[in-house]
């Protein structure tokens, strides 16, 4: 019986950190969405709130690798 609650408080704590992971990440998406320009702004960041985790790994994979290409690109630019 022991056995069986150190294996379900285990879990509970990997979902714990699992958890945690996943709204760091998202705050950090949605900090990105509120402090850059691109098209759509306002749809995204609804995106952002209504699907949550979901919606910040679809914002991770089409704006925001945009957002960092494009400032990587002035960056270099700008030391030309």
């Amino acid at each position: 019986m022991e056995a069986i609650f150190g294996v379900m408080s285990a879990f509970v704590l990997v979902m714990l950190g699992v958890g945690l992971a996943a709204f760091v990440f998202w705050l950090k998406m949605l900090i990105a969405a509120i402090r850059n320009d691109y098209e759509h702004k306002g749809v995204w960041i609804l995106i952002l709130f209504l699907f949550n985790i979901p919606g910040a790994f679809v914002f991770y994979f089409i704006p925001y690798h945009q957002i960092k290409a494009k400032k990587i690109t002035a960056k270099s630019a700008s030391h030309e």
